[in-house]
């Protein structure tokens, strides 16, 4: 009888991981796991009708036990870390775009082998070994770019183009070079790739992004006219002149492409979101919280829009409904300072000291040089008369405060200057019920910083 449960366990094991062979496209797991199957259903069979002996139950032991060790020697290294994470970055793929490809970023990385099948299959001069190998190369490039294991996807598209080279597997290189930020590699890649085929779209769109990236932005044009002539009124094209013109601080003519994308489609999520961002620069705050509104609705988990919502309200004097917006994006990222250094600008303007100044302290210990969050931080214990712990802000900020906020930090130099005075005086003449009798200097409100993809 425990020999039967043992057994069932270990073909319940068995059924387990040749079906997770199946779903993770995992070779080696399949077969060794079926004849897992075989094996211990027929021990079962056999003992359920008295035909087993020691020594038939020996060499079932025997052969189970040498399926096992194989499943754990050899299969379990194919099957990746994050195999059993339905969220894990990479695990799934984005259908956004018209060909099946795997997307991030906006770069391409072509998914199905159709296409790099059909160019290896019309490749002259290579035996089918060699064709056999080099698909299989991509292949594997691709499970890693999956996985997020970029540098190891990097190797097996090398390895892929060493065998034979293909516009597919320089593209996919490219693709990964702009996502390790080698952007001149990725120019590079994307030549090769289009060498082989002039009329690759997908290419010219990558090299446009890789251009973009090194603020080659007349170059990505041009990329992008050729990408147009292959694939007339393309949503991404549309997409990636916004991004071009919003780098270039060209908020208007950005939402211009930006609104041809959204004609083209209406749930392009992106288009939506770096339109907000451009309205929200040129001050249109309710057209911007729109915006992000549409961008939450057509995914609830994009903490950069509830991020940006709650900025636009936060403008729009609407604070309760700003903090309810900034609560969201740190739900969904936790660890986010930017949101907690704006909820306690929203948090103060309803009255909610305390509360204001525990989320200043939450943004400093996820990133103790947030200029932002030191000034308001100070502004805060100004307000509450704890002037001590006030310049102790007020120094952080000026530590940590950039060049381009040297009137800030004039400012708040006088301010400690002032306090220090006071608390000297203080001080010197035991005077604990005196009060502040100087003028304060209001420092200005720094405004919250919006966060481009």
């Amino acid at each position: 009888m425990i020999f039967i449960i043992v057994n069932s366990l270990v073909t319940i094991f068995f059924i387990f991981l040749f079906f997770l062979g199946i779903r993770l496209r995992i070779a080696s797991l399949i077969p060794i796991n079926a004849a897992g199957f075989v094996v211990s259903v027929t021990a079962i069979i056999l003992d359920l009708i008295n035909f087993e002996n020691k020594f038939s139950t020996l060499v079932f032991m025997i052969i189970l036990t040498t399926i096992l060790i194989l499943d754990f020697l050899i299969s379990f290294k194919d099957i990746p870390d994050n195999a059993f994470y339905e969220n894990t970055p990479g695990s799934k793929f984005d259908k956004l775009y018209q060909r099946d490809s795997l997307t991030s970023d906006s770069y391409k990385i072509i998914e199905h082998e159709t296409i790099i099948s059909e160019e290896i299959k019309n490749r002259n001069g290579y035996d089918e070994k060699a064709k056999a190998l080099t698909l299989n190369s991509w292949r594997q490039g691709n499970q890693h770019f999956s996985e997020g294991n970029y540098y190891d996807a990097l190797k097996r598209y090398q390895a892929s183009l060493k065998i034979i080279p293909s516009s597919v597997a320089f593209l996919n290189q490219s693709g990964i070079l702009i996502q390790l930020n080698e952007f001149q590699r990725a120019v590079i890649s994307c030549d090769k790739a289009l060498a082989i085929n002039p009329g690759f779209f997908e290419a010219w769109i990558n090299k446009s992004i890789a251009l973009e990236r090194m603020n080659r932005f007349n170059e990505a044009m041009i990329c992008l006219k050729n990408a147009e002539q292959i694939e007339p009124k393309s949503d991404e094209v549309e997409l990636i002149r916004g991004n071009i013109l919003l780098k270039q601080a060209k908020y208007e003519d950005a939402i211009i492409y930006y609104e041809a994308t959204i004609k083209l489609t209406p749930d392009y999520l992106e288009a939506w979101y770096n339109k907000g961002i451009c309205l929200n620069k040129l001050g249109k705050t309710q057209e911007a919280f729109y915006c992000f509104d549409t961008v939450i609705k057509l995914n609830p988990k994009h903490y950069q829009a509830f991020y940006n919502r709650g900025n636009a309200l936060n403008r729009l004097n609407q604070n309760a409904e700003a903090v309810k917006s900034y609560d969201k994006a740190i739900k969904l990222k936790p660890a986010y300072n930017e949101a907690l250094n704006n909820r306690g600008i929203a948090l103060y303007k309803l009255g909610r000291v305390r509360e204001a100044l525990k989320s200043y302290e939450k943004a400093l210990k996820i990133k103790p040089d947030s200029f932002e969050a030191w000034i308001n931080q100070g502004l805060l214990l100004d307000a509450m008369n704890l002037y001590e712990k006030a310049i102790l802000s007020y120094q952080k900020f000026i530590d940590f405060a950039p060049d381009n906020m040297k009137q800030h930090v004039i400012t708040t130099q006088k301010r400690i200057h002032e306090l220090q005075k006071y608390l000297m005086e203080e001080k010197k003449f035991y005077e604990p019920e005196k009060k502040l009798n100087i003028k304060k200097v209001i420092v200005e409100r720094l405004k919250p910083t919006e966060t481009l993809l």
